[in-house]
């Protein structure tokens, strides 16, 4: 190797070795055009730095105020496993968040297991991803709307829950732009925009576990996309104002989606949800009115909890406990405190006089059966009253053969009800209900899960007639058509 030859590979070398300490030490330069920018979390109105941003349109506003209020609603199941109870879910919804307690509105058919299916259970989810149990206060089937009560984290601050803006369903414009919040699909707070296409829609629709459809009138309808989960969620104005509940969308159509008319939600709301006729939590048995400042009893159910506390038509609910109560919404906050059986202490006036009551309510099964039936009833207790159990148990036999069942003893019937005009008693023992089939040939229904089982029965076959059996001390098995309201 010669000198020249040397000194060449010295040089290129030293460059070499060079250039890796600066590339080391140093940023590499960008590539002009692909560059990418890093992610930033996106941001909310109040981070925008300039108010003059033309992404800044009324259609984020709007969003930006009201998608806090719309809520992913989970319906299912708790499964006990080697883990604890693990939540099973079966379906889902939306719901739109309408007082601070956690009262929250949605869809009947999103939560109308509640009243069939024992082991049911619900949980919310809020747009930060908090997730909160809740429970199904009270419902409306024909409006297709129920009242949830999200339930405050235990041992932890309470939680101030963001309800939404209400706006005015009699002031809307064919046209005008809206929006639709809610959770298509599981996919949680999706957000499309559409106009207002008409108002006042009457649509065919079958409710679930129900074989015939009905009508149901004066929906509003919007091209914003509306899919399956969307049901409950919020459909807004431009100014995020909460202007209908989204329902439903026409079957094998495009851009076609309905949703009840706000101004209809609050008249429920306050007429039928937060009667306590209507509470799946418990039963009263009392119908209130609000005039002014004065709860007023408007109607006290037959030989229900009510009646037997010794409330009467025109009492004035003052207190309860020694907190006063002046509203609906105060007389809600207060009692879904309370559970069923449990004393609730109440302040009334009568005739200017106070007086005090104790109301217990009665849970859910117990107070459906005696609503739907005039007939309150609970198992037959078959070490208490052996004797009757095995009489009962063997006439069945002698009818049907061997099977398994549940017999009910009645306690009391409904003076004036359907089951008194039947001629049902204090101690009949209700054994099951004769239906037909399609060839016409009588099989029979006995009560397997007891109350919940007969429960489920008649709410399937309100304002129909059912053949009920029932065994009678010396009488043997009877059969009379039972009216269901």
């Amino acid at each position: 190797m010669n000198r020249k030859t040397f000194l060449f590979l010295m040089i290129f070398l030293g460059g070499f070795l060079s250039g890796l300490l600066l590339l080391r030490n140093s940023k590499p330069m960008p590539l002009k055009g692909l560059t990418l920018a890093p992610q930033k979390r996106m941001k909310s109105v109040k981070r925008l730095r300039d108010p003059k941003d033309p992404r800044i349109t009324p259609v984020v506003l709007a969003t930006q105020k009201a998608a806090p209020s719309v809520v992913n609603i989970q319906v299912g199941n708790l499964v006990l496993t080697r883990r604890g109870k693990v939540f099973n879910k079966r379906g889902e919804g939306s719901g739109v968040i309408v007082d601070a307690s956690g009262l929250t509105i949605t869809n009947w058919h999103v939560v109308y297991e509640s009243a069939i299916r024992p082991d049911f259970y619900v949980q919310v989810t809020l747009r930060d991803g908090r997730v909160f149990p809740a429970k199904v206060l009270s419902s409306s089937r024909p409006n297709d709307l129920a009242l949830l009560l999200i339930q405050q984290p235990k041992g932890k601050k309470h939680v101030q829950f963001p309800p939404i803006e209400m706006g005015d369903s009699d002031d809307l414009m064919i046209g005008e732009t809206v929006l639709a919040i809610g959770n298509p699909r599981g996919q949680a707070n999706t957000v499309t925009a559409g106009v207002l296409s008409a108002t006042n829609r009457t649509e065919r629709v079958l409710p679930p576990g129900e074989s015939r459809p009905r009508l149901v009138h004066g929906l509003l309808q919007t091209d914003a996309a509306i899919n399956p989960g969307n049901s409950g969620g919020a459909l807004l104005d431009i100014r995020g104002k909460l202007i209908g509940i989204n329902s439903m969308m026409q079957i094998n159509s495009e851009n076609i989606g309905f949703a009840i008319p706000v101004n209809k939600v609050k008249e429920v709301f306050v007429q039928e949800l937060l009667s306590f006729d209507n509470f799946d939590r418990f039963w009263t048995g009392l119908k209130i009115t609000h005039k002014g400042k004065d709860l007023i009893v408007n109607g006290v159910e037959t030989d229900g909890p009510a009646a037997q506390a010794g409330i009467r038509k025109g009492d004035m609910i003052r207190k309860i406990g020694n907190r006063s109560v002046q509203d609906m919404k105060d007389l809600t906050k207060i009692l879904i405190t309370f559970e069923a059986n449990q004393e609730i202490p109440l302040e009334i006036e009568r005739k200017n006089r106070s007086l005090t009551a104790k109301l217990i309510p009665w849970e859910r099964d117990k107070a459906r059966l005696f609503w739907l039936t005039g007939i309150l009833a609970k198992p037959l207790d078959p070490r208490a009253e052996r004797k009757t159990f095995v009489k009962a148990y063997r006439q069945v036999e002698s009818l049907l053969g061997s099977v398994r069942f549940t017999p009910l003893k009645v306690l009391r019937i409904q003076r004036g009800s359907k089951a008194q005009d039947l001629g049902l008693q204090p101690g009949d023992i209700l054994v099951g209900i004769k239906y037909y089939n399609f060839w016409d040939q009588e099989y029979v229904h006995v009560f397997q899960r007891g109350v919940p089982d007969l429960v489920q029965q008649v709410a399937q076959n309100r304002g129909r007639s059912l053949r009920i059996l029932i065994y009678r001390n010396g009488k043997g098995i009877l059969g009379g058509d039972l009216e269901i309201r």
